[in-house]
Formats: structure tokens, C-alpha cells, sequence
């Protein structure tokens, strides 16, 4: 797979140190007949390589069940945990992916991005579709003891046309991080539908508990568009974000990643509609 990088920062990835953690968000776009060449069948042995060389640690969305049982064949090295927003585990997901020789899998789950967030399937404020988050409590085999070995994950989608429920919806992942069990480093993935300069990111940043920030943020990097709709050319703002609890991650480096494969056509084609974003984080 040929690959194309937006680096954010002088770090190279070569010197990332074993107890750093490579962090992605990754919207892979749902398969869909009508994107032609661009489809899933076309795509998803670059996707599974991206996040392969790239993850240690990553939250996907937009992932239907047929992505995500194929993604959880094709990446031995991988668990993939989290179910589909409908009722009996159908339509998107937003799963937590991460390497099995790293993690521990100590417990996981899905809520949904409601009035009702133990409800499958519910709906919330002015969403348009059912949105949910799933988390999942790690602990890293190769974290210093000293600075506390587990973590949790929370990996999120947002609606793409409420505007009220992109803000309570990603206010709800919030409280439940806060409400977590015990004091754990908590990390936030997802495609938010929103940029960094709107209420939902702004109600993070004003947050006390847990004190997050986001990669861009950390390094004080402009959040240069993350959508592009197949085409390489993104909108001016990033909708896709890696955050971190600003007291306990230190963020090394960040990329936003423009990785292409030999299309059917002979052309160079890009992974998603979205450019995925990567992050190398290490404990303070």
C-alpha cells in the first residue's frame, strides 16, 4: 500500500519508545454500493493494513456488521469489541479496536447517545439516526506500574445533522467518563460531525473532570480538515479528534494520515472518505 502523510510534528514514528502508545480514529465509511470504486470490497485490505501499521489502539466508525466481522478475521492481531447502534447488534457500530499482545481486555460495553442510554436502538434529542459510544477498560502489559497500568477507552460517533444532540450526546460520554469506576487514564476517540471551534468541543475543553485535550490542541496544531468525501481535498476543519486527559497523557506527535492504494482503475485511491488521525501518546 502506497502512502501519503500530512506529518503534524518533527517526531518520527521510527523512535516511538515501547511504552508509547499509537492511538488512531478511523472513520472507515460504511459499505456502500453506490461509492463504485471507492466501495468497501475495493478498500478494506488497505483499511485492515492502515490500521495494522498504524494502531496499537484505535476507534473506528462507521463500521456495519460485515466490516466488522471481516476486520475481526483479517486482523488476527486484533480484538475488536462493540456492537451496532439497531437492535439485535445490526446497522453501524463504533467499535474499540487493539492489539492483543498490548491490551488486556478487562471490560467493555455500548451506550447509547440518548435520553435512554442503556436502551438499544434509542434515539436522542434532534438526532437523525440512533448514535451510541463504545468503551472499553484496558490494561496495557507494557505501561509502567508505577504510573498505573489500566485505561479506559471511549470511542464515539456523533449525529451528523443534530446539532443539540451532538452536544448532549457527547456531554453524556463525558459524564460517564467522569462517573467511570475508580481513577483510570481515560482516552476519547471519534468522528464528532463538528470542528473544534463549536459548542461540543468547546464544553470538553471547559470540562473539569475529566480534564481532557484534544492532539491538536496538545501540540498546537491548526485541525486542518479531516472530511473529504473520497476526493483529497478536505473541508478547513477537522471532525475527527483524539483526546487525552491533559494531566496524565503527554502527546508526542499527531498525523493526519492521507494514505492511498492502487485502485482497480490504476489510480491511486484514498482509504475512507474520512482521513484517519493518528496519535503517539505516552504516560506522564
Amino acid at each position: 500500500m502506497k502512502g501519503s502523510l500530512v506529518v503534524l510534528t518533527a517526531l518520527s514514528l521510527a523512535s516511538a519508545e515501547a511504552a508509547d502508545v499509537r492511538v488512531l480514529t478511523f472513520n472507515i465509511r460504511y459499505s456502500n454500493k453506490i461509492d463504485g470504486l471507492d466501495g468497501w470490497e475495493h478498500r478494506k485490505e488497505a483499511v485492515a493494513q492502515l490500521i495494522n501499521e498504524k494502531a496499537d489502539l484505535a476507534g473506528l466508525q462507521e463500521v456495519k456488521p460485515d466490516q466488522r466481522q471481516w476486520l475481526a478475521e483479517h486482523l488476527p492481531d486484533f480484538t475488536v469489541v462493540g456492537i451496532g447502534r439497531e437492535p439485535n447488534d445490526k446497522d453501524e457500530a463504533a467499535p474499540v479496536v487493539f492489539r492483543k499482545e498490548r491490551f488486556e481486555l478487562l471490560a467493555s460495553g455500548t451506550f447509547w447517545l440518548s435520553e435512554k442510554p442503556d436502551e438499544v436502538g434509542s434515539k436522542g434529542w434532534d438526532a437523525k439516526l440512533p448514535r451510541v459510544c463504545t468503551w472499553a477498560k484496558l490494561r496495557d502489559r507494557q505501561a509502567d506500574a508505577d504510573k498505573g497500568a489500566v485505561l479506559w477507552f471511549y470511542n464515539v460517533h456523533l449525529d451528523h445533522i443534530g446539532a443539540e444532540a451532538r452536544l448532549k450526546g457527547l456531554s453524556l460520554v463525558a459524564d460517564r467518563m467522569a462517573a467511570r469506576e475508580g481513577n483510570e487514564r481515560v482516552l476519547l476517540t471519534g468522528d464528532f460531525n463538528t470542528t473544534a471551534d463549536e459548542p461540543p468541543s468547546r464544553m470538553l475543553a471547559a470540562r473539569e473532570k475529566p480534564p481532557l485535550i484534544s492532539s491538536y490542541q496538545a501540540l498546537g496544531i491548526e485541525p486542518v480538515g479531516t472530511f473529504h468525501g473520497f476526493k483529497g481535498k478536505a473541508g478547513a476543519s477537522a471532525i475527527d479528534f483524539i483526546y487525552a486527559e491533559k494531566d496524565r497523557w503527554t502527546f508526542k506527535s499527531s498525523e493526519v494520515l492521507k494514505t492511498t492504494y492502487p485502485g482497480a482503475d490504476g489510480q491511486p485511491r484514498y482509504v475512507s472518505d474520512h482521513f484517519p488521525v493518528q496519535a503517539v501518546i505516552t504516560a506522564k
